[in-house]
């Protein structure tokens, strides 16, 4: 499943990609447990069904997952839109995770730009927001490498096993935001 990339293709995640972004999900948990709010066992509970449904195409854009096939998936990236009427303008970009052998490729650096050029097509999003602990430079300079700015820090944010990870809250304006 982890190849190294020769040739990439970067699309949207549909339902028919649920299982492999399932596989590519629990993957990234047992990887990267404190790069994630999630847990293993939280995510490893959710059926493919449950998955398929999360991935089924929304025609207002306010669920968006990218992947990366080389030529199974090594990568993803997700955004969802918030949906009430005081918080329709925020976008939550979400578990980015590029395989350990597909690394130091660009890949990840791509999936945020699609995510990121995503949000820039909705109307009325004015800004995106992420979460990245405190201890994960590689990521945080991924993200301000796109604009994003620290706004605040979550302390203790996740408790993995018995130890504490503070986390950063990151912000980027969109659209009329910028």
């Amino acid at each position: 499943m982890m190849q190294n990339p020769r040739h990439v293709v970067l699309r949207q995640l549909t339902a028919d990609d649920a299982a492999a972004f399932r596989t590519l999900r629990l993957y990234a948990l047992r990887d990267a447990p404190t790069a994630f709010g999630a847990s293993l066992s939280e995510e490893a509970s959710r059926s493919v069904d449950d998955i398929a449904h999360r991935l089924a195409a929304v025609v207002d854009g306010s669920r968006y997952v990218v992947g990366a096939f080389a030529p199974a998936l090594v990568g993803m990236a997700g955004f969802f839109r918030e949906s009430t009427p005081k918080t329709s303008h925020i976008g939550t970009v979400w578990g980015v995770f590029v395989s350990p052998p597909c690394r130091r490729r660009g890949l990840a650096q791509q999936l945020v730009s699609r995510v990121v050029a995503h949000a820039e097509t909705l109307p009325g999003l004015r800004q995106l927001q992420l979460r990245v602990g405190t201890h994960n430079v590689a990521a945080r300079a991924l993200y301000e490498s796109f604009g994003f700015r620290q706004v605040g820090v979550i302390p203790e944010a996740l408790c993995v096993g018995a130890q504490f990870y503070d986390e950063a809250i990151l912000i980027r304006q969109v659209g009329a935001g910028s």
